[in-house]
């Protein structure tokens, strides 16, 4: 009775483990996907099925993502060795937003004369879109892809595209 009542604790105990590492890998992955860095501690906002995660003051939608319009491009500055790639995230509802903190009055002249001339620049704004390009600062084009698939194989579901996409790029999935 002991022996078995130990086993049942053991599994129990194991997948809840291998549950955590999953989502921890999950998590890990959607902040790759999203910055190129493997610093990104994004956050889920209400239910992770929602796929709604925040980083810093960015929102993103990825059930909203149009997955068969995905586009994943590598670049390379002519002059130099500046590398970067971007992604390109479409839907009929919105899939990123962001809030723009206001500039901070420090009562100089200078920021008089702007508050004068742009007093908007002094209010916080939110803005949401159905269109948004991702600029990572890496060159892993390969790894950015197997990011947004394994996003989309292990949990988020997207959407696909009421047109055939006229991008000449592979799709994601």
């Amino acid at each position: 009775m002991r022996m078995a009542a130990t086993c049942v604790l053991a599994s129990i105990l194991a997948s809840g483990v291998t549950a955590h590492a999953e989502t921890d890998v999950f998590m890990r992955t959607v902040g790759f996907a999203l910055t190129g860095s493997d610093d990104a501690d994004p956050k889920v906002i209400g239910d992770r099925a929602k796929c709604v995660f925040a980083i810093n003051n960015d929102i993103f939608h990825l059930n909203n993502v149009h997955t068969d319009r995905i586009t994943i491009q590598g670049w390379q500055r002519q002059q130099g060795s500046e590398q970067w790639v971007t992604v390109e995230l479409y839907g009929d509802d919105v899939v990123f937003e962001e809030t723009t903190e206001p500039l901070k009055d420090d009562g100089s002249e200078t920021i008089r004369q702007l508050r004068a001339a742009m007093p908007d620049a002094f209010t916080s704004h939110h803005n949401t879109y159905k269109e948004h390009e991702l600029h990572l600062t890496t060159n892993n084009q390969d790894r950015v892809k197997t990011a947004w698939q394994y996003i989309y194989s292990h949990g988020c579901s997207g959407k696909q595209s009421h047109f055939k996409s006229e991008s000449k790029r592979a799709p994601v999935r």
